[in-house]
């Protein structure tokens, strides 16, 4: 704690101007040394009020398998309880067959606020959980 009150102090005497992801990335890499390669995008992700996260980021932090179905999708989305429009909204993409003609696909879009539970919660994504942790200490 002692170094963050230190590069603190240096921040203030400096007077320099640093936004909040350039800090989170000196502290980490003052104190905590976590990889945090991803951050960028997460901050991305999550920095917005609307339901704009496709569910396939699901996936790709790991809280689906590869192989996860919207039915997957929608199994997480009861276990947690969520709610459409709140907490996700759902979305028909129309798609070409290979066979000929035109199919609805289900598409799910979160809330960056949802998206963050399901980190959470998810037994794969501990070092995201980390990151959550190490950026709410520092407020």
């Amino acid at each position: 704690m002692t170094q963050i009150i230190d590069y603190n102090q240096t921040l203030v005497t400096l007077k320099t101007n640093i936004s909040i992801i350039d800090y989170v990335k000196n502290i980490n890499k003052l104190i905590f040394n976590i990889d945090i390669s991803f951050i960028d995008e997460f901050i991305e992700l999550v920095s917005k009020d609307d339901c704009c996260i496709h569910h396939n980021m699901l996936q790709k932090y790991e809280v689906l398998t590869l192989k996860g179905t919207t039915n997957d999708v929608k199994r997480l989305f009861e276990q947690y309880e969520f709610e459409q429009y709140f907490d996700f909204e759902l979305r028909k993409v129309a798609q070409l067959r290979p066979q000929g003609g035109k199919s609805n696909k289900t598409e799910y879009f979160l809330h960056p606020r949802a998206f963050k539970i399901c980190l959470m919660r998810s037994l794969k994504t501990k070092k995201i959980c980390k990151i959550l942790f190490i950026i709410r200490r520092m407020y």
